[in-house]
């Protein structure tokens, strides 16, 4: 071999060289940057904790809250229902003590206790006239009913996002419990939003809408501090 071909086989050989080094620094460079991004992502997960675990207790308050309201007014609703059913029942039997039983003149009753018992009822019936009707309550009932079922399904969902959180903070990218986590966080995350967003059309004008959060699944273990 001559030296203008050993110069030229050289001069191949550096070029093959450079070449691939160029190729192995850009996919060095690309998973940099792949890394420095699912880090970036990963930081973030301690903040969205943290604002998961106090919708969760928000949450909590606010459903053991309508739960006591609303059983408060439906027992209330159904005592007056009571009270008033019986205080007429017993002015019925009073007038009316049988089937054929003589009229009661009021205009007669000097003592005026009839006429008072009279009164009484027509109170009665005015206050029962005052209560919701069968169809109100029911439907009352029916939106707590729907909330609290809501509420429930958030508080599942959002759940299972804060375990595979921890998870995925805590695992390499390797780990075999990492693609379950990865799993379970895409498809409770959606499922906890769409709860949420159910629990906003139901929420009553004028108090503050909850804060919503997205979706993003960690992709990278946490480095520690």
């Amino acid at each position: 071999m001559s030296w203008e071909e050993a110069s030229t086989s050289l001069d191949r050989k550096v070029r093959n060289v450079e070449t691939r080094l160029q190729r192995e620094l850009s996919d060095v460079s690309s998973q940099l940057s792949d890394v420095e991004s699912a880090v970036h992502e990963l930081e973030d997960i301690p903040r969205r904790v943290d604002r998961l675990e106090y919708d969760l207790r928000e949450a909590k308050e606010e459903t053991e809250r309508v739960d006591n309201d609303l059983s408060d007014r439906i027992s209330e609703a159904d005592g007056n229902v009571d009270r008033l059913a019986t205080r007429v029942a017993a002015l019925e039997r009073y007038l009316r003590q049988a089937e054929g039983a003589t009229v009661v003149d009021l205009d007669e009753d000097r003592g005026g206790e009839l006429n008072a018992l009279a009164v009484t009822m027509n109170k009665g019936l005015d206050a029962r006239a005052g209560l919701l009707p069968d169809y109100e309550r029911s439907r009352l009932t029916l939106a707590g009913t729907h909330l609290k079922q809501a509420r429930d399904e958030r508080g599942r969902h959002r759940a299972a996002v804060l375990r595979a959180a921890a998870v995925l903070a805590t695992t390499q990218a390797a780990a075999p419990e990492r693609r379950t986590a990865e799993l379970d966080f895409t498809t409770s995350a959606p499922k906890a939003q769409s709860a949420h967003n159910r629990i906003e059309t139901r929420r009553p004008k004028g108090r503050r809408p909850g804060t919503s959060w997205r979706r993003t699944t960690p992709c990278a273990r946490r480095r520690p501090r």
